[in-house]
């Protein structure tokens, strides 16, 4: 309808109902612009609410915005600046990975809640992380895994700081302030100690060890006071960074909780790759270690192509020939005798690992090329075409004997 609504508005007539005589035109209006006519307009943005360079957006309620800043504010307008943690760290630890976590501490539980957690391959010499509350976190942790998967990691305290805003500061990894495990700290004559061990009564090791600076046991991280009188205990989950992503029985070890790829993986002796899928054990090997060096040349995009092109052909191929013998051999004569029977349950069998072996194939391409990257479906994938396909080649074989 035209004349009634403002411009870019949508009006249909007699759509008002009978309260109101069904005569008056129902209209859709264009965007920041409201009444019955379409005929008011106000944008919410137009004072620029947004704070510290941030840009405003308009949403449909007229009362409404949404700002978007950079990372160092945060708030509805963000008028808040971050916390800003920057700590330059001198390591003299040999590791092959790290996991930085960062928790505050609940004053009344006495847990200690994680916030954020990072995961590298070697650790920094910068870290930089922006809170999102008006203080920084309480405790930083880093922790360091050693090049052999069996040996146990190893914990350092490299920030304690309460109503804190901000931190720039230069730490040490090193033994001054590594968080020994508490087993560690036993002597021989401790032994049936430590099987009934309580906090309460940590203070002793604060009090016998002056060079102390904090321990950990499996349910409590605990720092020794200034003086070496006492002790402070937190309730602490060493279990944040684990996950179930790796294959071959590798370390998981993840990183931001919100980034399901964020993960690294530890591969025991023999195995290698991002999820320890490749093999190199005598008379063993996979598809991901047969096509390793194609996949991850250059030419990626070109061996992605072709090997999702060939695959394709070759099931179309497998898939006419064996429907061409199971029509054959499916006859009452053919199957009168074994040879009949033989070649009808071959062409099934052929069939079903032709299938697995041509999903395994297309599932890789699409993995490597980054199209599939769900850590936990890709997994679940991979196990099921892999046992899939063995399983029929097994078959297969055993029939052939």
């Amino acid at each position: 309808m035209n004349g009634f609504g403002a411009l870019r508005s949508l009006c249909k007539p007699n759509y008002r109902g009978l309260l109101v005589g069904n005569e008056l035109p129902d209209c859709i209006c264009s965007f920041n612009m409201f009444g019955e006519q379409c005929n008011i307009e106000y944008d919410r943005c137009s004072s620029n609410p947004c704070q510290n360079n941030g840009s405003c957006y308009p949403v449909a309620r007229p009362d409404s915005f949404v700002c978007t800043c950079t990372e160092e504010y945060y708030g509805h307008c963000w008028e808040l600046e971050k916390p800003d943690i920057n700590l330059y760290i001198n390591r003299s630890v040999n590791h092959i990975a790290a996991v930085i976590q960062y928790f505050d501490i609940d004053f009344i539980s006495l847990d200690l809640i994680l916030v954020h957690q990072q995961v590298y391959r070697i650790l920094p010499k910068l870290i930089e992380y922006r809170h999102k509350r008006k203080t920084i976190p309480e405790i930083i942790l880093v922790k360091l895994y050693s090049s052999q998967v069996e040996l146990p990691l190893q914990f350092y305290l490299i920030s304690v700081h309460i109503n804190v805003t901000s931190i720039y500061a230069t730490i040490q990894v090193n033994e001054k302030n590594r968080c020994i495990n508490i087993r560690t700290l036993m002597t021989d004559n401790s032994t049936q100690w430590i099987s009934n061990y309580s906090p309460i009564k940590y203070h002793h090791l604060c009090r016998n060890n002056t060079d102390l600076f904090c321990f950990q046991d499996d349910f409590y991280l605990c720092i020794c006071n200034e003086n070496h009188r006492g002790v402070e205990y937190f309730r602490y989950d060493s279990k944040h960074d684990q996950c179930s992503y790796c294959l071959a029985g590798g370390r998981c070890l993840k990183g931001d909780r919100d980034k399901p790829t964020d993960f690294l993986c530890l591969c025991p002796s023999c195995h290698s790759g991002a999820d320890c899928q490749f093999t190199s054990n005598s008379f063993a090997f996979t598809l991901d270690q047969l096509f390793f060096v194609d996949l991850t040349s250059i030419n990626l995009k070109r061996t992605v192509f072709l090997l999702i092109i060939i695959s394709v052909l070759l099931f179309a191929i497998a898939l006419l020939n064996n429907i061409c013998s199971f029509a054959k051999f499916r006859h009452q004569k053919c199957l009168c005798n074994g040879v009949g029977q033989y070649l009808f349950c071959m062409s099934i069998i052929n069939q079903i690992c032709i299938s697995f072996f041509v999903a395994r194939l297309i599932h890789l391409g699409l993995t490597v090329y980054g199209l599939h990257s769900h850590p936990m479906s890709d997994s679940i994938l991979r196990k099921v075409f892999g046992y899939s396909l063995k399983c029929s080649i097994r078959i297969k074989l055993i029939t052939n004997d």
